[in-house]
């Protein structure tokens, strides 16, 4: 049997910052949800409370969304080449970064549409997955890929 809010809560519930709140019917749907997911799907500890704090707030955030890259494709001979990458899409803030190769990358904020980076693009062929990480919220978009390819002849 899977809990539900009003078992583990009792349903009056306690904020991260100790203030005692009562959740709405909304809300607490919502916390149910998050807890079934959390059991039948294994979800993380770390993303099934900020799940619950993002509730609680009474704040729905969305993930940003990653459209595509500028430049999408790179063509590097032998030697990792530096390019500046531009991430075009919506829902960017000023704690938005690029991820490349796995890790977020220092990236400059141009509009809630648009983010700049400079990365290092290693030899070919391949394909990297770029993603963008909004750090206030922990919310990672969907992953847009960049290519690389061999010069023709070489």
């Amino acid at each position: 049997m899977i809990p539900v809010a009003e078992d583990i809560f009792n349903p009056v519930l306690k904020s991260p910052d100790s203030l005692m709140i009562t959740p709405s019917a909304e809300q607490l749907s919502l916390i149910n949800q998050v807890i079934a997911l959390t059991s039948s799907d294994s979800m993380s500890a770390i993303k099934a409370k900020r799940a619950l704090e993002i509730i609680l707030a009474g704040s729905v955030v969305k993930a940003p969304r990653l459209d595509s890259l500028n430049p999408a494709t790179a063509s590097v001979v032998d030697t990792p080449e530096s390019i500046e990458l531009h991430a075009l899409g919506s829902g960017f803030n000023q704690s938005s970064q690029i991820v490349w190769n796995g890790s977020a990358v220092p990236t400059t904020f141009i509009s809630e549409n648009e983010l700049s980076a400079q990365v290092d693009v290693q030899p070919g062929p391949g394909d990297e997955a770029v993603f963008v990480l909004n750090g206030d919220t922990n919310m990672l978009s969907s992953g847009v890929n960049f290519s690389v390819t061999t010069p023709v002849g070489v």
